[in-house]
């Protein structure tokens, strides 16, 4: 925890102002999913593996995942089952992607020389272990059957096996960038390829629905009709098309390590995953505004709720202008975020104890964070309050973080006019534990007025 104080050291000046920033993160259980929801269920985000990981599939009820790393080492969450890794076994090349058989009961693991290695109810059909290729194999996706899948090469070669039938690839043409991933259409008819620029191939039954520039792809995640696909970038950039529907995006936040691999959950949302094992999930939100909670706090009563609804309004302003979801107003973080800042006007300004705050909150929340400030004089008001926080990279932090769902903030006015003010974040078990940023850019600072609403 970082400790802050600015003084304006001026005589006369405009008054004192104090803050610091905490957050606590409880790695407790993640929440029973519901079928076919997108939720997080876990990631190596805290123990990265010893390769990096290359692929995600997801189980057929979307409430677990597989994650496979380049040494063939497989991890489980969720409803996924482990049959088996190629962990600490040698192997000619390294893996570069995972499939899951239809039943969720087994998959595959392919890697570049496009050798095939077969777990659980998978059956091996063939691979291209023993056939000089011109270039690696990238990508795998198997046919809805299960008995067959595709194999496709960074140059769009395209090597089907079993019920896989073969609708083209892109072997004989000059790329402007390689091939880095594939995806089948629905009903398995067709697929696409996608190149590393953002290039979208269509084969069989798979239209094109448009692709970007300027991007450095990962995924494509094909929605559940086919007849739209969201484009997943290194970035953890997402761009949809046709009917697809977009849930987030990690925005400008920066990545410990790129996106690898991505998968959808029906249309309820998608998870991706980086090379550290760090997994993402985007959903609908909220999927229901929680009971007590609105989008907004409500019309002011107070000069204490007039500074809580400005400092709220400029938070999320701060939110959309870099591309993330609007935090919801909490009235159960509110409450003790105002009897907080009471307490620091009483007996002495500094944090409060977060892990018995979540605790108190029946651990209804599997993430909190806390900003504080204290202003006097012309430092008294929502301006000061948010134009300090947000020129501190830690406060800052608290405030753009894309993991945290919920906000309450309570203000006190002393008698002698000083603003006391507690931001209190928060992360809703039913929201999962997405990956927490580390860092957040300074602009664009979208409300830098000091003043507003005051004490």
């Amino acid at each position: 925890m970082a400790k802050y104080a600015l003084v304006d050291g001026r005589a006369g000046g405009r008054g004192v102002v104090a803050l610091i920033a905490a957050i606590l993160l409880l790695t407790a259980a993640a929440p029973p999913a519901t079928a076919g929801e997108a939720t997080y269920r876990g990631s190596l985000a805290t123990t990265p593996p010893t390769e990096p990981i290359v692929g995600m599939a997801t189980t057929p009820s979307g409430a677990g995942y597989w994650l496979a790393a380049r040494d063939g080492g497989v991890f489980s969450f969720g409803d996924a089952r482990f049959y088996g890794s190629m962990g600490d076994r040698h192997l000619n090349r390294p893996i570069v992607a995972i499939a899951a058989t239809p039943n969720g009961q087994g998959y595959w693991l392919v890697a570049s020389d496009g050798g095939v290695f077969s777990f659980g109810d998978a059956r091996f059909l063939g691979s291209t272990g023993n056939i000089r290729l011109n270039q690696p194999i990238v990508g795998m996706a198997a046919t809805p059957s299960g008995d067959g899948y595709w194999m496709v090469a960074a140059d769009g070669g395209m090597f089907s096996f079993g019920d896989a039938a073969f609708h083209g690839s892109t072997g004989g043409r000059r790329l402007p960038h390689p091939i880095v991933s594939m995806a089948r259409t629905p009903a398995g008819r067709g697929y696409w390829l996608v190149g590393r620029g953002g290039e979208v191939y269509p084969f069989g039954s798979a239209r094109h629905h448009g692709s970007p520039t300027g991007y450095a792809m990962a995924a494509l995640v094909p929605s559940v009709s086919g007849d739209g696909y969201l484009l997943v970038t290194t970035g953890g950039g997402v761009l949809g098309f046709g009917d697809a529907r977009y849930y987030g995006s990690i925005g400008v936040a920066p990545l410990r390590a790129p996106v690898v691999a991505a998968s959808g959950v029906g249309d309820s949302g998608y998870r991706m995953t980086t090379a550290d094992g760090t997994v993402l999930v985007f959903g609908p939100y909220p999927r229901a505004i929680p009971t007590g909670m609105a989008t907004t706090p409500g019309k002011p009563t107070s000069r204490e709720t007039a500074v809580a609804r400005e400092v709220f309004d400029r938070v999320n302003a701060e939110r959309r202008a870099r591309g993330i979801t609007p935090l919801l107003w909490d009235p159960e973080l509110a409450a003790t975020a105002a009897g907080w800042s009471r307490e620091m006007a009483g007996h002495g300004f500094r944090h409060s104890d977060l892990r018995t705050a979540m605790e108190e909150h029946e651990n209804r929340y599997n993430r909190l964070g806390e900003n504080i400030f204290a202003g006097s004089g012309s430092y008294a008001d929502a301006g000061s309050a948010h134009t300090a926080w947000m020129v501190s990279s830690s406060h800052r932090l608290n405030v753009v973080q894309p993991g945290f769902t919920s906000v309450g903030i309570g203000v006190y006015c002393d008698g002698a006019g000083r603003a006391w003010v507690t931001q209190r974040f928060g992360t809703h078990r039913d929201h999962g534990l997405p990956s927490q940023s580390e860092s957040a850019p300074a602009a664009p600072l979208a409300s830098p007025q000091d003043a507003g609403a005051s004490c």
